[in-house]
């Protein structure tokens, strides 16, 4: 299914499967989806480029103090193709941000895009995968018994300079 953000705008118009969840902690959690990013998706927004524009994910409470999403980024050209580099991106207790990256595709690529996510003792355990590439970590965690699914976004602080589009799918 093809998402599109607007021009100027931060979100697209329809939430990539929004589910508000209460009641129960998120102990495990698996989100997989088949991904691919087009030409429009080519942008240059001078000193802000290096900023993380986000694919989806879950928040635990407020997404700005827990979760965990994968994001994305255009890169420019590498070897006559343009790149985007997906990594995993999470709030953690106190506040703080992680950008661990995974790998980069070619605009135009199809790949899988994994996000599982793991509570226990204290801490959640996260695995991102993008095709057979994978990164692990885990970080202090405080369990909330709400939260939400998180879906396509442009920007840190930047909204899109056009309009872009990404077609995303359930794997």
């Amino acid at each position: 299914m093809k998402r599109t953000i607007y021009k100027w705008m931060h979100y697209c118009l329809s939430f990539l499967n929004f589910k508000p969840y209460f009641g129960k902690s998120m102990q495990q959690f698996t989100m997989s989806y088949v991904v691919s990013f087009d030409k429009t998706c080519v942008y240059d927004i001078g000193a802000d480029q290096s900023d993380i524009n986000k694919l989806f994910g879950i928040s635990y409470g407020f997404h700005h103090k827990q979760s965990d999403r994968i994001g994305w980024r255009y890169l420019g050209k590498i070897d006559g193709r343009h790149m985007v580099e997906l990594l995993l991106y999470s709030y953690y207790v106190g506040g703080g941000v992680r950008k661990i990256p995974i790998t980069q595709v070619h605009i135009g690529d199809t790949v899988t895009v994994t996000l599982q996510l793991n509570e226990m003792w204290g801490y959640r355990y996260i695995d991102a995968m993008v095709g057979d590439k994978k990164i692990t970590t885990s970080m202090l965690h405080v369990p909330k018994k709400w939260g939400y699914t998180l879906g396509l976004y442009f920007g840190g602080n930047r909204r899109a300079p056009h309009t872009m589009s990404v077609r995303i799918s359930k794997a």
